[in-house]
């Protein structure tokens, strides 16, 4: 059951993808198009790829960001977007690529990450049919990838702030799809740290919630260098910590309420 929807469900999402995101301007293609011609490359800050003609934006809160849904299928399809793009490297580098228009190209590139984005979750709705449509996940990685939510409420609310501070219109959800990606390659260090804490039998807020608030602040140190002029970054990053801890806390303590009842 799940080898058919899984990959039917994906299929439709993408659809709505090709249907609802506007086509790619036409200057960016052109300049695209003469660069390819002379074995160079058109880049532009805000956009990292395109498929089917329409462009993947950058997640940065600088650039504006992607929309939360899209943002959501590239996570979920990651493994088919990183070896599509390697396709489409190693087929320009042998020229491929200026045979025909930018447009064209992408939508063949749409066509392999469909095929390959069909295989993955082929395979996943395999294997869980083969366990009788359930998943059997360990607790600690079930609250691994809860926790990032956690980063969410905190993200809104500096958004917010900085809305109303700079007297603009709300942006887009750059910032809020940053917070979750950046959680999730920050916690995953800390994994180990749970597992350890689960053998000693600290599962409890009262551990994870210091553990992801010192994370927090660690991370917040990292990326300013330790600079006294950016405490609001140490606030943001504690907070961040600190919530994520909370959620993955709830998950943990719940655990036996969440685990798929068997038949």
């Amino acid at each position: 059951m799940f080898r058919r929807t899984l990959p039917l469900a994906n299929l439709v999402a993408c659809l709505f993808f090709v249907w609802l995101r506007e086509p790619a301007d036409p200057w960016y293609l052109q300049e695209v198009d003469q660069a390819r011609q002379r074995g160079a490359m058109f880049d532009v800050d805000d956009i990292w790829g395109t498929l089917a003609c329409r462009t993947l934006n950058n997640w940065g809160p600088i650039h504006g960001g992607e929309a939360i849904g899209v943002a959501v299928l590239e996570v979920l399809n990651l493994p088919s977007l990183v070896l599509t793009g390697l396709v489409g490297v190693i087929a320009e580098s042998f020229g491929a690529a200026r045979n025909t228009s930018a447009c064209r190209w992408s939508w063949l590139l749409a066509g392999v990450f469909m095929m390959l984005a069909s295989a993955q979750w082929w395979i996943i709705g395999h294997a869980i049919d083969r366990r009788g449509g359930q998943v059997n996940i360990h607790p600690v990685w079930r609250a691994y990838a809860a926790a990032p939510c956690g980063a969410v409420p905190v993200a809104a609310g500096v958004q917010l702030y900085w809305t109303i501070a700079e007297g603009g219109p709300i942006g887009g959800t750059a910032l809020l799809t940053s917070a979750v990606v950046f959680a999730y390659f920050i916690g995953l260090p800390l994994l180990p740290v749970s597992l350890v804490f689960e053998k000693a039998g600290w599962c409890d807020w009262r551990y994870y919630v210091p553990t992801g608030t010192g994370a927090g602040l660690m991370t917040a140190f990292a990326f300013t260098g330790g600079s006294e002029a950016t405490w609001d970054a140490y606030l943001v990053c504690a907070l961040s910590g600190m919530a994520c801890a909370i959620v993955f806390s709830i998950v943990l303590r719940y655990r036996d309420r969440l685990r798929p009842v068997s038949r």
